[in-house]
């Protein structure tokens, strides 16, 4: 985690994540301008996301990535159900991804 002072040091090419997915044709959308606030009692938390969309026809080789790095795949169902901070709750919500949160 890295605190930036400046949105033009964001450089997503520079993503060690984003160049493992690369294999799989992501499209990316990113908006550095787009950021969600948090205030916590000690401080104040700005985040921003990126939105990575892979071909519906590499799901399967997606999800055996992903569990080969130790990450879990959760269907829109499940992921309802999952506690959230409330950054991500904010942007779920503004995506239209989810349609149950709370």
């Amino acid at each position: 985690l890295e605190e930036l002072q400046n949105l033009q040091k964001i450089k997503l090419e520079k993503s060690a994540l984003l160049a493992e997915l690369k294999a799989f044709r992501p499209r990316i959308a990113f908006d550095p301008e787009k950021n969600y606030r948090h205030i916590l009692t000690h401080q104040t938390i700005f985040t921003t996301f990126v939105r990575v969309h892979i071909p519906e026809e590499l799901d399967r080789q997606v999800v055996t990535w992903g569990n080969e790095k130790g990450f879990s795949a959760v269907t829109a169902n499940r992921l309802e159900k999952l506690g959230k901070p409330k950054p991500i709750v904010s942007y779920l919500k503004d995506q239209n991804l989810l349609l149950n949160l709370s």
